[in-house]
């Protein structure tokens, strides 16, 4: 894509190396592509590991062996899990309910402990955004939660509030089927995708009250953004809301607060604007081709990359949060915090909620990614305010 290669013309080359981030995913994995073919042995690529069975580190690696780079590894070991959880509070400006907020902050203080030629990381964020997301193509499940009604969903959510049907993942049953229609609660349907966490069955307190005022504010920004949004088509409205608040407010956000801390320059060439522009003129079916997302960046990379390497199904560069909760030491950090006396979040969703699935965690339950975006998003943010509580 040219206005992609014509990207490379923004990055400052003149300072002594520059850094990519390598999560062997597709959108780092093309822009480094680019970079190699004008930087002439000019960067480095630099990674984080979760364990000797990280699904995505071959990939990440193969592709550094492809391009003849250096290649810095960092390996987040479960007994420094703790101490990460710790960093990232420390570091970042404001909580994120995403627990992908904890490798970036690795690799950040990884670099700022082991890089002394460089102070310039090259992040991957904003491919998917502007690309081909998978919330593109739900307009019809959307629609079909937007119109269960209400009162139907608060009192199911009251019914099964101890159901393991709305908590574990790989529910196929029809209940399960039926709980998820209940998950959400937010007034305007295009904001459905944005929730990361079952909120009807979390027992939230005065929720409707904050939903009508979280909505006022989020639909204010999104229509400020753009003349006449409401006539925009639902792959429009979703693709402003997912470059606005997903990767500008958490994804990009969540970083960029962590590097200014650590005296580190981030830059996100995929969403700057000659990018989004170019973006802009793909069609909606070309973004999701046949099932498959950001296609039109996949078809790129085969002229680099196999077969294999693109069309993989994509674990994700998510720390192993999961299997954290169930060492019982660190299950019982997460518990002393959110369960002590003085807690905030306690005043926000019932103690006992929260215990019922620290429990589940404890036990080793496949817990559901939404319910581990919630038990790491109450951790960052109940630590987030004890800190400046305390200051």
């Amino acid at each position: 894509m040219k206005s992609l290669q014509l990207s490379l013309d923004h990055l400052p080359l003149s300072i002594n190396r520059i850094y990519l981030a390598f999560s062997g995913g597709i959108d780092s994995s093309l822009y480094a592509c680019y970079l190699d073919s004008v930087a002439d042995d000019h960067f480095d690529g630099i990674n984080c590991i979760f364990g000797d069975d990280d699904p995505e580190f071959a990939y990440a690696r193969s592709l550094a062996n492809k391009l003849k780079i250096n290649f810095h590894v960092g390996k987040m070991e479960g007994d420094a899990a703790a101490h990460m959880v710790s960093d990232t509070v420390d570091l970042t400006a404001h909580p994120f309910s995403d627990f992908s907020s904890l490798p970036i902050v690795y690799i950040l203080k990884y670099m700022k402990e082991n890089v002394t030629d460089s102070n310039m990381l090259i992040e991957g964020n904003g491919g998917d955004d502007c690309f081909g997301f998978p919330d593109l193509g739900t307009q019809t499940k959307m629609m079909i939660k937007s119109r269960f009604p209400g009162v139907i969903k608060t009192a199911l959510s009251a019914l099964f509030s101890n159901s393991d049907a709305w908590r574990i993942e790989s529910q196929k049953t029809f209940l399960a089927r039926i709980l998820a229609l209940s998950d959400v609660h937010e007034i305007n349907p295009l904001n459905y995708f944005l929730a990361l966490t079952p909120v009807n069955f979390i027992g939230l307190r005065e929720y409707q009250s904050w939903d009508r005022e979280v909505n006022r504010h989020l639909e204010t920004g999104f229509t400020n953004l753009v003349e006449n949004m409401r006539a925009l088509s639902y792959e429009a409205n979703t693709t402003v809301r997912q470059l606005m608040h997903v990767n500008s407010r958490r994804w990009a956000a969540k970083a960029h607060s962590v590097a200014e801390s650590l005296g580190i320059k981030i830059v996100y060439p995929y969403i700057w604007r000659d990018i989004l522009v170019e973006q802009g003129k793909i069609p909606w079916q070309i973004k999701i081709n046949q099932g498959v997302v950001k296609w039109p960046l996949k078809r790129l990379l085969e002229q680099y990359m196999p077969h294999d390497f693109i069309y993989r199904k994509k674990s994700g560069f998510v720390p192993p949060f999961k299997s954290w909760l169930t060492d019982h030491k660190f299950n019982q950090m997460v518990r002393d915090i959110l369960l002590s006396p003085d807690s905030n979040i306690t005043r926000i969703v019932p103690a006992q909620t929260i215990e019922l699935l620290l429990n589940d965690a404890n036990k080793g339950e496949n817990l559901r990614h939404a319910i581990l975006n919630f038990l790491w998003g109450s951790l960052f943010t109940e630590m987030w305010i004890k800190k400046y509580q305390s200051i």
